[in-house]
This record gives C-alpha cells, sequence and structure tokens, in this order.
C-alpha cells in the first residue's frame, strides 16, 4: 500500500479503533464517480489535530482507472472508488487485491474532499444497524445481504466529525 494511503487509514483508524469493512468490495467500478476530477491529480493530505487542520508533509497522486482512482506509488495499488449518495456525500472505497474493503463517507466540494472514518465505536452505539453490519472481533463488517446504498444512506445522517482531508494541487 502507499506510503501515503497507509497515513491517510492509519489516522482514521487510530482516531477511531477500526473502521468499517467488507470482504468484497459492496459497489462495483460503474457506482463511482470522478468526484475529484476527471483524471486525478496531486493532492496535499491534512488532518485534524487540537481543532485545527494540519498539512501533512507529503502529497498523494490519484490516477484515474475507469471510474475510480488508483492512489499510485508501489505496488500493490489501492483503489478510492467515490459512490455518491445525496449532496456533496459520498461512499469512500478503498480497496487492495487481498484485504478486506475500508469504507468512510466522504463530503466532495470543488474537487476536495473531507474523510469521516466509520468507527466501530461509534457503530456500535448505532442499534439501528444489527441487522446490516456485524461484528467479528474487533472489526465491524457490512453483511453480504445489507442493500449498502441505504445503509451508507442511514448513516450519512449523522457523519460525526471530519478526520482528514484531500485538497488538489493547484
Amino acid at each position: 500500500m502507499p506510503k501515503r494511503l497507509i497515513a491517510l487509514l492509519a489516522i482514521l483508524i487510530s482516531l477511531t479503533g477500526c473502521i468499517l469493512q467488507s470482504p468484497e468490495p459492496a459497489f462495483s467500478d460503474g457506482d463511482g464517480r470522478l468526484a475529484l476530477g476527471p483524471s486525478g491529480g496531486v493532492f496535499f493530505l491534512f488532518s485534524r489535530r487540537d481543532g485545527n487542520w494540519v498539512k501533512d508533509a507529503e502529497t498523494m497522486t490519484l490516477q484515474r482507472e475507469g471510474r475510480h482512482y488508483n492512489v499510485s506509488g508501489k505496488a500493490p495499488v489501492m483503489a478510492l472508488t467515490f459512490i455518491p449518495l445525496a449532496g456533496v456525500w459520498h461512499v469512500l472505497q478503498a480497496t487492495e487485491q487481498g484485504k478486506p474493503v475500508a469504507y468512510m463517507l466522504a463530503s466532495v466540494k470543488d474537487g476536495s474532499a473531507d474523510i469521516y472514518p466509520l468507527g466501530c465505536s461509534d457503530l456500535k452505539r448505532r442499534e439501528d444497524l444489527g441487522s446490516a453490519i456485524r461484528h467479528d472481533g474487533d472489526d465491524y463488517f457490512i453483511r453480504e445481504d445489507t442493500d449498502a446504498k441505504a445503509l451508507f444512506l442511514k448513516l450519512v445522517a449523522t457523519p460525526g466529525e471530519a478526520s482528514a482531508r484531500m485538497v488538489k494541487s493547484p
């Protein structure tokens, strides 16, 4: 996994303990939208520290492939697919071959995205999600028979606070 994406996911996981996952992608490439522009590009990453956005030292380069972006760098490739929900809201599906798929919410405006982790501690408090997700050890997974889009539409109603931001480089 490229170093910058590892850092982004590490930030999200460190803030939440774990994130929502599935063994296989809940959405296909055809469900995706090129929310950060038609070709991708170079992005600055920010993380929230003490209530402020702090710019990370390195950048992340996204390259378009089909209707998703690949994070460029060393193999294996990490694919980021933005699935539109409502208005500015998207599901961010992060897929790496041979690993569980990770999900976050993203608010996308003007080619930039605020990333909202779907932390297990927050999911655990949501009694209305019991039939849609399952607890497995320290992780939460989307149940195979769940309407994933309906699940994420429920989650976007109370997204919590953004913990990471991607801003396109000029």
